[in-house]
């Protein structure tokens, strides 16, 4: 056996990767408690999602119903199988384990329902990658307690995992502690939505915002920590990791200036993984938020945690890169990456640049910063696509980002020797939008028959893409 890559392994993980709120529906039934997407409105065209402190009457939520999952599983787990899907990144909504977030025993039947969806994946030879908290918390704890501004959330946080870990032994041995933990830290006015889906933080008037950001990006750092240490006391087959959101940033020109200041903003989400790798928070970090005015909140017992607790892998999301410029008013307003826009690269309706390199980048990037495995936990592209009476859709588009980005992916693994163990597509399904709520951006190898208003048949028909990947999968990426 070659101690180098050659070809993707035996054992790669072929995957997709599906989010609770954007899927299940049924947000009031099963015992279920309300969530912090739950409140979450529609948005809109290139609008964040209104936020509400309760359900409102006459109101679209657009979690409320997702796609249906809940009800419709089993035939979509049967269409996932026929793809020959190698594992599924999915979410468990913590309000259909614990409806508050407070309550001493786990709601039955919530733990019922993900024991049937698990069961039914492994009978199809598709492992579920777990991940605990994914853009969404329970209502009470967000109201409260202040969500994460709250050192309390940890333990309540423990008390979940404890839950799954004791629960799903023998199902689940990948967990994921939190989606995107870096974007709990965007600071500005148009990052203040992405705070609040990770952490469920809603800032109030005169509140200090980054030293809000710094602590409640500690805390749950620091539970990351615990649950890694917790997941291997209760079962040492557990691995656990925790995701970001990637994207590389390059100096827009050859000024040493802003080759510095691209450094300085890569180093920024980094910290987070170098913290949850090497076991500790890092001096220069602590140094910083000082040189802002900016205390934490660090306990002792703080550091015993975090070297008990290191990453099993690490994992991240990719879906752009950026450019670095030293004037920062060229960036675009209200775009989800900060940073400029590169004259190199194309890019899809909703502003997003293609860069299949950036993610080879990545891959290079944290493998030689953590040498620990790798899981790429989404990658994909948003298109508008209608049904025409002509099946499949042709989305040939989508075909051709998903081709380069996994031949960048095939590069990162034989030419650069970088241990990545999985690929999990964005996404199986269209899916509700976590930032505007719409279903019109379309990542999904598979149409759901849902407009954004959350009309239609909800109807599942395979693209050709679905076939494409399969064909990907069956070949073990042979002839990419």
């Amino acid at each position: 056996m070659h101690d180098f890559y050659s070809q993707f392994p035996d054992d790669f993980l072929w995957g997709c990767a599906l989010a609770a709120h954007q899927c299940e529906g049924a947000w009031n039934e099963g015992g279920k408690g309300i969530s912090t997407a739950d409140v979450a409105r529609l948005g809109g065209i290139g609008k964040a999602r209104q936020l509400d402190d309760s359900v409102l009457p006459h109101v679209h939520y657009p979690s409320h119903l997702g796609i249906d999952f809940y009800h419709q599983w089993p035939q979509d787990v049967k269409l996932l199988a026929e793809m020959g899907l190698k594992c599924l990144r999915l979410s468990m909504d913590w309000t259909r384990i614990y409806p508050k977030g407070i309550e001493a025993s786990p709601n039955p039947e919530g733990l019922k329902y993900y024991h049937a969806l698990f069961d039914a994946l492994l009978a199809h030879h598709i492992e579920p990658i777990i991940t605990i908290s994914h853009f969404e918390i329970p209502l009470f704890l967000a109201q409260n307690y202040g969500a994460w501004k709250n050192r309390e959330m940890i333990d309540f946080y423990l008390h979940y995992c404890q839950t799954l870990f004791t629960e799903f032994k023998g199902q689940v041995t990948r967990w994921l502690t939190f989606n995107e933990i870096n974007h709990n830290e965007n600071t500005s006015e148009a990052a203040m939505a992405s705070a609040y889906r990770v952490s469920g933080i809603r800032y109030d008037r005169g509140e200090n915002i980054s030293q809000i950001a710094a602590q409640s990006s500690y805390y749950m750092m620091l539970a990351t920590a615990k649950v890694v240490k917790l997941a291997h006391d209760i079962d040492p087959q557990n691995q656990v990791g925790c995701v970001l959101a990637l994207h590389p940033s390059y100096a827009f020109d050859c000024q040493p200036e802003t080759a510095l200041k691209s450094l300085q903003c890569l180093e920024s989400d980094l910290y987070i993984a170098d913290t949850l790798c090497r076991g500790n928070f890092p001096d220069y970090k602590r140094r910083q938020l000082a040189k802002r005015g900016l205390t934490l909140d660090i306990q002792p017992e703080d550091e015993c945690a975090f070297q008990q607790g290191k990453l099993d892998f690490v994992a991240f999301n990719y879906y752009s890169s950026t450019v670095c410029m030293l004037d920062e008013s060229q960036y675009p307003q209200g775009n989800h990456f900060k940073g400029g826009k590169n004259p190199k690269l194309p890019e899809t309706k909703w502003g997003w640049q293609i860069d299949p390199t950036g993610l080879r980048y990545a891959l290079n990037l944290f493998d030689r910063r953590y040498q620990l495995p790798i899981l790429i936990t989404e990658n994909g592209i948003g298109l508008e696509e209608k049904l025409s009476g002509i099946e499949p859709i042709e989305d040939d588009q989508r075909i051709a980002y998903l081709k380069a980005h996994l031949q960048a992916l095939k590069q990162a693994l034989i030419e650069d020797q970088v241990h990545c163990i999985g690929y999990c597509l964005w996404s199986c399904f269209d899916v509700i939008s976590a930032t505007t709520g719409e279903m019109r951006k379309r990542y999904g190898l598979i149409y759901v028959d849902q407009d954004d208003e959350g009309k239609g048949t909800l109807r599942r028909c395979p693209k050709k893409s679905a076939q494409w990947y399969a064909q990907i999968i069956k070949e073990n990426g042979k002839n990419l």
